[in-house]
């Protein structure tokens, strides 16, 4: 079970609950409450049930909406030669740059596909292959 924020965002891990023999846990699952479940792994075998018993639907606190990070203009940065040198200068252009945030603020993720220039990528893959045999 998770501590919330007073933005109502999960914290950090208050309470843990570990599975032992013949036991049964209730806990309250409300829009403010957040748990996880964690893999089991192992050999030995074992019988879980599980199950939730449904009530009244509680008012939903409004989507938190975490503020947005000031963007940091590349032309801003005092020197930008070394990441010039490493990665594909399309994806330095400030109007690339902000159609990529604005998908990973849709997304949450985005993959960059070319993402290092082409030498410095080859230069990194026989290192690693000569690192690895």
């Amino acid at each position: 079970m998770f501590a919330v924020d007073a933005a109502g965002q999960p914290t950090e891990v208050v309470e843990s609950i570990v599975p032992s023999w013949n036991t049964l846990a209730f806990f309250e699952v409300n829009p403010v409450s957040f748990h996880q479940v964690a893999e089991i792994v192992g050999t030995k075998q074992r019988v879980s049930l599980t199950g939730w018993f449904h009530g009244h639907s509680l008012p939903r606190p409004p989507a938190y909406i975490e503020p947005a990070l000031p963007s940091v203009d590349m032309s801003d940065l005092e020197d930008t030669s070394v990441l010039a040198e490493w990665i594909n200068p399309k994806l330095l252009l400030p109007e690339v740059q902000l159609d990529l945030a604005t998908f990973f603020q849709e997304n949450s993720s985005v993959a960059l596909l070319n993402f290092l220039r082409e030498e410095k990528y080859q230069a990194l893959m026989t290192e690693l292959q000569a690192a690895t045999g």
